[in-house]
This record gives structure tokens, sequence and C-alpha cells, in this order.
């Protein structure tokens, strides 16, 4: 049986074995914790059509967050197994391609309501409210959230407005580099891995750091042993970040959900690149251009 561990459904087995040896349960089997205090009131305006500048920064990064983590908790043990994301069709997404389908359309509402605004003083009023929601993601230590958006700010369209950025207090793009350096890949990420030891649940984690250490582990790995035995020191590997995400899968957020700003806050519709960074030339011209 060990000889023939290279078959899907056996790896499987003996890492699932690993797993419970190593005292950590598959991430599908979590134990609801019960919510003692009353969540919070929600703070939606009275007026029917929502927009996102007249939301409290507070309110959407709390719908952001619940998304983001009934998401993250919806990620299952196989899910992971054999970079299972990279091939999966789009169309049917498991837990994994449905986050990151999460992250890339939050990270498109972001550059989209930016670019899509001519008025200079607006645009900056538009980032100066992203950043303070950033702020409030990194309070509600929701990590993916915060990098939906730090991707979005810093993205080439977004990045290269030279005035809007300017347009902002001195303090805003403080706090700015304040979040760009919690999210820092340096020595790799070893300042936010550092940070989430520190912190208490519920948490949401960035979910491309998991994905980067098992890819490190599974292409760097062989899953046999010369003799054909099976490489349990690459299951234990893998069953300590299986073990982490079920750490975090565990605790709820005591939050009410309201799906309409859950909605707003979504680009169901893939952004054409191209198109928005002519938009962002032509919103602010290079130096020199006429």
């Amino acid at each position: 049986a060990l000889v023939q561990a290279t078959d899907g459904a056996v790896v499987g087995n003996c890492l699932m074995a690993t797993v419970r040896r190593e005292g950590v349960k598959s991430p599908t089997h979590q134990a609801e914790p019960q919510m003692e205090r009353p969540p919070p009131k929600t703070i939606v305006p009275k007026q029917q059509a929502l927009s996102v500048m007249a939301i409290d920064s507070l309110e959407v990064a709390r719908q952001l967050t619940l998304e983001d983590h009934n998401l993250f908790r919806q990620i299952s043990f196989q899910d992971l197994l054999n970079k299972k994301w990279v091939e999966e069709e789009s169309s049917h997404p498991c837990g994994v391609g449905r986050c990151i389908q999460r992250f890339n359309q939050v990270s498109a509402f972001y550059v989209k309501t930016i670019i899509m605004e001519g008025n200079l003083k607006k645009r900056i009023q538009v980032l100066d409210h992203f950043i303070v929601i950033l702020s409030r993601l990194r309070t509600l230590q929701n990590f993916q959230g915060l990098m939906q958006g730090l991707g979005a700010l810093q993205s080439a369209p977004i990045f290269r407005l030279k005035r809007t950025w300017d347009g902002l207090s001195k303090s805003r793009r403080k706090q700015f580099l304040s979040l760009t350096e919690t999210m820092s890949y340096s020595g790799n990420c070893k300042g936010y891995r550092n940070l989430l030891r520190t912190l208490s649940l519920p948490l949401v984690p960035f979910l491309g750091i998991f994905l980067s250490d098992l890819t490190f582990i599974e292409d760097g790995n062989d899953d046999l042993l010369p003799g054909g035995t099976v490489n349990f020191a690459k299951r234990r590997m893998q069953a300590k970040v299986f073990r982490d995400i079920e750490n975090f899968q565990s605790t709820r957020y005591n939050l009410l959900e309201v799906r309409a700003i859950i909605k707003l806050v979504t680009c169901p519709d893939p952004i054409d690149e191209d198109f928005m960074y002519k938009r962002s030339l032509k919103l602010e011209p290079r130096s020199g251009a006429t």
C-alpha cells in the first residue's frame, strides 16, 4: 500500500492519518461556538439606493469580514490536496477557488470605483474612504480583506494617480503605509506571520500565504522516499498548515449580515485591465503628455 501512495486517494488517506496522529481535525469538522453577547447593531443608511460612500466604513468592513470568513470556513481538507485549486474549472470552484474568486471581485470593485470617478475631489474622497475601510478591516483582523484592498490600491491604474494620492491628508497616507507594512512580503512575510501568533480569534488570515506554503511543500518534497515508503515528514508539514487553517475556521464573528452591502462591494465581472489603465491615463496623463 505504501508503494502505491502516489495514487491520489491513497495519498489523501495517508495524509489524513498523519493529521489525526498530530491531533488535527479535518477543516470540515468544526465546533460551533456559543455567542454570549448580542451582535452590534448594523449601521445602514435609511436611503434605499445604497452607495459605498454613504455607508459607514465600519459597517462595510464588517460585511466584507463576514463574507470572507464564511467562505474561508468552507475550505475543506480535500480542497488543499495536490494544489487542487490550480487546475480546477472556474465554473465549479472548490472552497479555495471561491475564496480566490471573491478576492478578485472585491479588488475589482475598489479599482473600478476609483477609476470611474472622473472628478478629482470626489476621487480623493473615495480613496480616503477606502483606506479607512482597510484600517477597519485590520482592526477586525480580516487580513484576507485587507489584502484585497491593498492589492487594488497598489495596482498600476490606481497607484500612478499622483494627484489623487497627493490630495490625501498626511495622516491618511501614513495610515496606508502602516497597513502595507503589516502585510509586507519581506522575509517571507515574517512580520505578518509573527503578528498572527499574537492575535486571538476570530480572524480571517490571508489565504495566499497558506497556498504558497502548501505549494512549496508539495513541489519541494517527494511523496515517496527512496525505497518506496511514504514521506511522512512531508505529511507532517502539510498537517501543520491544515491545523492552522482549522484553528482559524473554528470561531465565527458575532456580526449581523447585510446582504445588500455585500452585494454592493462585489464586482462580479472581471475588469478589463487595459481599459482601466487607459482610463487612469486619461484621468491623470503622464507628466509632459499632451
